[in-house]
């Protein structure tokens, strides 16, 4: 998940923002799930999708995921919504997005020959509403090389 050895993340993007977040309950049974499940053992889920690859399919992209659990999942809307997709231009434009078994599939119908997506990518990505059936948010990543 993180990048650290023993320091595992908690996914906290559908619990509110802020230093002093209203939903101090839902951050602390967060936390307690993740050393359940990575510090005791238990057979738990301890995290949203994490992204993992991807793949072009003509003028669409296919994204795979870590941490599916028990599969993918979206809630408070109609559809999919938070992916965003460009082309060369880096032209980013919000995503057609459908889940295909433990994938998404992301389209647009102006991005012909696809490059990069991002999902979350803001500061305040209120409009996110990818999960794993797990009841645990997508994390925030992008596909664009940041040159150092």
């Amino acid at each position: 998940m993180g990048t650290l050895k023993n320091a595992p993340l908690v996914t906290a993007l559908d619990l509110g923002t802020g230093v002093h977040p209203s939903n101090k309950s839902g951050y602390g049974k967060r936390a307690c799930r993740v050393a359940l499940g990575s510090v005791y053992g238990r057979e738990i889920a301890i995290s949203g999708p994490v992204y993992k690859s991807h793949k072009v399919e003509g003028k669409k992209i296919r994204v795979f995921f870590d941490h599916v659990g028990k599969g993918l999942a979206f809630r408070h809307a109609k559809v999919l919504q938070g992916f965003e997709i460009a082309g060369a231009g880096g032209k980013w434009q919000w995503a057609e997005a459908a889940i295909d078994g433990d994938s998404v599939v992301l389209s647009h119908p102006e991005v012909s020959k696809p490059l990069n997506i991002q999902y979350a990518f803001s500061n305040k990505p209120s409009y996110a509403n990818f999960f794993n059936k797990d009841g645990l948010p997508g994390l925030t990543f992008t596909t664009v090389k940041w040159e150092r």
